[in-house]
């Protein structure tokens, strides 16, 4: 069969289903800001409307394209909305494994959990599916989410969104689906493969606290070549910069402020960038929608500059020359060492300009001479 895009009869690369998995800020804090911008501001409500049609053309590319949605809440991360037939075949999966300890009876549980699915009936239109449950299963988790108020923040703190938590749930999903994927594809001897994606929206600072798991799953993204795209509405994010960065994804700023100088909006350059006001949607059709193959036909954003000095994990400033710890790795500028990392609170001993491992190898060598 030739390929409609690269006109090869050996490539099916216009065939490849893609998994796409959306990761939306939830932080009440943020999207609150927005309604306080007025006019300028990017009310919640709009990115919602804009999801809802650009998942809908999503889903519509490829009949075999996945979609799923994260939240990223100031307390945990959630998911949010998945197709019917998957989740009712996911929870009768958890019950089945629960009855039955032997791998023959294991599988044979995960079979009957797939059957069971497919007899509920022909299966839901997709858009329509995507269109009446996400808008409600989203208002019910905001309503009833424990961070409604604010919250004390993500893993380790700090009061942003748990971004770290999303994107790590994001890519076992999908590792997971690329698994189901390889086997579905040798059961029917079909070509082509399972291509991942995530979308992060972010109306929040970047989470400086959850730094080092952030930057794992940034680093796991890109060994399983996942494409990461960011779109931000508040103010840029240094992470979301990075992880496009290395996973070739397209990365749309937030609107540029008056006046403002320097920082990562600086840095950001002249790459796409959302205006005052304006609803993502156009940016979520032209610059995102397409897949990593298609990309390379269009004429995309020119990307920014991208500015790699490290966030100092306690004022989130960037950092020229600072310290890191040996233990958990956190960076942060000299006056905020005070004799212990900030973030892991390890004892430094010693004066040495290392962490305590580096100042007790010091010691020991000392007391070898003598």
């Amino acid at each position: 069969m030739e390929c409609g895009l690269c006109l090869k009869a050996s490539c099916h690369c216009s065939l490849d289903p893609t998994a796409l998995t959306i990761v939306l800020d939830t932080n009440p804090e943020s999207w609150g800001a927005q309604v306080k911008l007025g006019a300028s501001g990017l009310p919640f409500s709009a990115v919602a409307d804009s999801l809802m049609l650009f998942g809908s053309a999503f889903l519509l590319i490829n009949k075999r394209n996945q979609l799923r949605v994260f939240s990223a809440g100031a307390a945990r991360s959630e998911l949010v909305w998945e197709p019917r037939r998957r989740a009712a075949a996911a929870e009768g999966e958890g019950r089945r494994e629960g009855e039955h300890e032997g791998a023959a009876e294991g599988a044979a549980a995960l079979a009957g959990a797939w059957a069971g699915a497919e007899d509920e009936g022909p299966p839901p239109d997709r858009q329509q599916d995507f269109l009446e449950g996400f808008p409600a299963k989203l208002k019910a988790q905001l309503v009833t989410a424990p961070d409604a108020a604010g919250g004390a923040g993500g893993a380790g703190g700090g009061g942003g969104p748990n971004l770290a938590a999303a994107l790590t749930r994001a890519i076992c999903h999908i590792k997971r689906a690329q698994r189901e994927a390889v086997a579905e594809a040798a059961a029917s001897a079909a070509p082509g493969k399972l291509r991942a994606r995530i979308l992060v929206i972010m109306a929040s600072a970047d989470p400086v606290a959850q730094d080092v798991q952030i930057m794992n799953a940034i680093f796991a993204a890109g060994k399983l070549d996942v494409v990461v795209d960011g779109l931000c509405v508040q103010e840029d994010s240094a992470y979301l910069q990075q992880a496009t960065e290395q996973t070739g994804g397209v990365y749309v700023g937030a609107p540029r402020k008056a006046g403002a100088a320097g920082g990562a909006a600086a840095a950001a350059g002249a790459g796409a960038r959302l205006q005052p006001g304006e609803k993502p949607l156009q940016q979520l059709l032209f610059h995102i929608l397409p897949d990593a193959y298609s990309r390379q036909f269009i004429r995309l954003p020119a990307a920014g500059s991208l500015d790699l000095r490290p966030l100092c994990s306690v004022s989130a400033t960037r950092l020229e020359r600072g310290r890191v710890c040996s233990v958990c790795l956190s960076v942060f500028a000299e006056e905020q060492r005070k004799g212990q990392c900030p973030g892991c609170k390890i004892e430094f001993s010693g004066s040495g300009h290392g962490g305590g491992a580096a100042a007790a190898a010091a010691a020991a060598g000392k007391r070898r001479k003598h």
